[in-house]
């Protein structure tokens, strides 16, 4: 009975392992069938659906996935993330025999034998595609001449900043594709129905927080036709806790410290020294925060206005010691002169105390 149990599996396991080798054998037979350099030309792009009898654009379905940010920076206006993009399409020339639902799809491990957009990233100052062993590049051909390719890149994008309300901001930074050859007669990006754009929950950054993400369109016109364009918004809020602490907590400080003397006699030389001693160290404080993290802006930030404020009333503080110390000296109390030897017998004239008199 065991012998016949141990011979049962190895028939079925030798039927199946023959199934799946002749499987194989079928798609690499379709593949060289559909690659066939004399019916397909990679050259050449696809055409989409007929729109009032003629042929349309190639359709370009995407969908993007943020996976990581590295950094936004705000001094060279720019971030660096890392994405999966995804792009799917139609291609009649690659629709094949499923065989009976057999194939579900095709994989191709180089992109470079059918065609694909052109995409580029129009915001983009430099990106190079990820690869560990091999490059993470994806490309499925399913049955009915859907397209899916997909890649992981690392990309370094411009994010012009406005800073006035700096550090207490919020910034737009996008992520922009277009064709860069292909006109909107030939291509047209369109984002994805079902999530077009997706974020990791494990994103974590040490300066910003993503409040919120948004898919639009930025199709433009140049002098050498129409080009479909797509784009994908971030808005980030920047965490000012730590410059509370670091920036106006302390500057508040030593500017309430210069009020101070305002309690303190204008003929006493402690008042002066308090005011001198807090000046240079607000000054000194200011010049650390621009040298550190000032962002290298043509117009005054929050920051700027905070900061010039506290060096105004510190230096009122200057101007109020200043006119109270002259109006101290101008002014003395009234004398009340009496004669000599009154004053030596101790008497009181015009009802003048003994210690308010002086002798003329």
């Amino acid at each position: 009975m065991l012998r016949l149990l141990i011979i049962a599996f190895l028939t079925i396991t030798s039927v199946f392992g023959q199934t799946r080798l002749q499987l194989k054998d079928n798609e690499k037979q379709i593949l060289d069938q559909l690659l066939d350099k004399n019916k397909y030309d990679s050259r050449i792009s696809p055409v989409g659906p007929e729109v009032n009898g003629t042929q349309g654009p190639v359709v370009v379905n995407t969908n993007l996935y943020l996976r990581s940010i590295e950094y936004i920076c705000t001094k060279r206006n720019e971030w660096k993330a890392q994405i999966t993009f995804r792009h799917q399409w139609n291609d009649q020339r690659l629709k094949y025999d499923d065989k009976s639902g057999k194939i579900k799809y095709l994989s191709l491990e180089d992109k470079d034998q059918i065609w694909t957009p052109d995409t580029f990233f129009s915001n983009s100052r430099s990106g190079e595609a990820l690869k560990d062993l091999k490059p993470n590049v994806l490309v499925r051909i399913y049955p009915n001449g859907n397209v899916l390719f997909s890649i992981r890149l690392s990309e370094v994008l411009s994010c012009p900043m406005d800073l006035k309300h700096y550090p207490f901001d919020t910034q737009t930074c996008s992520l922009q594709m277009a064709s860069y050859g292909f006109t909107t007669e030939d291509l047209v990006y369109a984002w994805k129905e079902e999530l077009p754009l997706q974020v990791t929950k494990r994103l974590n950054l040490p300066e910003f927080v993503l409040e919120d993400y948004n898919t639009d369109y930025c199709t433009s016109k140049t002098t050498t036709g129409e080009y479909s364009c797509i784009r994908a918004d971030f808005h980030f809020r920047r965490e000012s806790s730590k410059y509370g602490c670091q920036w106006f907590l302390p500057t508040a400080i030593l500017t309430f410290i210069a009020f101070i003397s305002f309690w303190l006699k204008p003929n006493k030389s402690t008042r002066i020294k308090l005011l001198v001693v807090t000046l240079i160290f607000l000054y000194l404080h200011i010049l650390y925060i621009n040298g550190k993290s000032s962002p290298a802006v043509s117009y005054h930030t929050a920051k700027d206005c905070w900061l010039s404020t506290c060096l105004v009333f510190v230096l009122a503080a200057f101007l109020e010691y200043g006119v109270v110390h002259l109006v101290h000296k101008l002014v003395k109390p009234n004398k009340c002169p009496i004669d000599s030897s009154d004053c030596q017998n101790g008497k009181n004239v015009n009802n003048c105390e003994e210690g308010d008199a002086v002798a003329l």
